[in-house]
């Protein structure tokens, strides 16, 4: 038969409710007293009840509706104001915080506006102990709070420290896909081409798993992938010198900077967008799913403050939400249908 909580109080010597606080990881319990009752918790082999976990989850959810949990972001405009990106992520938050009983709130950090010490005073006095930290607009980027108050999730890469558990989109399964649907249209000089800034924000998972398909797929091509400036003329000359039948890219900077070179697509090479916007016309490529980010964002967080487990995590968890879909377009022609046209046009 399981172990009681009396029993537990019985053999650490503490009350039985010090030990619900601390099997609860309630954040007001001395630390060597949550070593003595986990430690008599273990000898006894107490477990802790689902149900009535559930029902203290529901009980605790009633009494706290309407908690605040706060979207900190740092980009030019209003999450709602920004791009599709930034306004799915916010949306999705949005959205699972109604359905859980929260309050979603944004902190927008500013130069001379609002900076992360009168934020991290704001949350403090308020009593906000959920934060969801957006895409930071600089890859690389430090926030400095006083974590120990705070249950945290990012959002992405871009925020290096600190470390938290993340939510991310399924980025490497998009490029896997991209990649099967141009071996599909029967292409074989496959290019890739990124901005640095977008490689360092998925943390070269794009480029990791553009090198991954080539090498399964055989590829003898031996174009190297360009990471660099795609609107000047280095893009230019790299696809002049290799000359690729098809191009994987982020968006359609890279293919306007070809453009401008007399280099155009479907005439001269086929396409396949990583990040196609739900209105891109013509564009073969992945569409991504921007609030499911943003939703499991929130569920994360709901989950930390349940269990009160507030400050950085010791080992902290990667959040894989559901990536995208694909889009067909007229980008990505199949080869045949491609070479055809070319001839009509009298290109080679």
């Amino acid at each position: 038969m399981a172990a009681t909580i009396r029993e537990v109080a019985k053999a650490s010597g503490y009350s039985r409710s010090t030990v619900s606080l601390v099997m609860r990881n309630d954040p007001s319990i001395p630390q060597a007293t949550r070593d003595k009752v986990l430690e008599a918790a273990r000898a006894l082999g107490y477990r802790r009840d689902a149900q009535v976990s559930r029902l203290m989850g529901y009980l605790q959810k009633k009494k706290k509706e309407f908690e605040t949990i706060a979207y900190v972001t740092a980009q030019k405009k209003p999450s709602l104001e920004g791009d599709l990106s930034y306004k799915g992520f916010f949306l999705g938050a949005m959205e699972c915080c109604e359905e859980l009983g929260y309050r979603l709130e944004e902190f927008w950090l500013r130069p001379g506006e609002l900076d992360e010490k009168q934020l991290d005073r704001i949350l403090y006095n308020r009593g906000i102990r959920g934060v969801i930290l957006a895409p930071h607009p600089i890859p690389g980027s430090t926030l400095r709070l006083k974590w120990e108050r705070y249950a945290t999730v990012s959002i992405g890469y871009s925020l290096a420290e600190p470390e938290t558990h993340r939510v991310i989109g399924n980025h490497y399964q998009m490029i896997l896909t991209a990649y099967e649907k141009v071996v599909e249209a029967g292409y074989k000089r496959v290019g890739f081409c990124l901005s640095e800034r977008t490689d360092l924000r998925s943390r070269h998972i794009w480029l990791s798993g553009y090198l991954a398909e080539r090498i399964l797929h055989g590829d003898e091509a031996d174009i190297p992938p360009y990471i660099g400036d795609i609107k000047g003329r280095g893009l230019v000359k790299w696809y002049e010198k290799y000359l690729p039948e098809v191009l994987i890219m982020a968006t359609g900077l890279a293919s306007d900077s070809l453009k401008s070179a007399g280099y155009e697509t479907p005439r001269d090479y086929a396409c396949v967008y990583l990040d196609r916007q739900p209105s891109g016309g013509q564009q073969a490529g992945i569409v991504h799913h921007f609030r499911s980010v943003g939703f499991d964002a929130v569920n994360e967080i709901s989950a930390l403050l349940h269990r009160n487990e507030l400050n950085l995590p010791e080992r902290p968890r990667l959040i894989m939400a559901h990536g995208g879909y694909w889009k067909e377009g007229r980008s990505l022609l199949p080869k045949s249908s491609a070479a055809a046209s070319k001839r009509k046009s009298g290109r080679r």
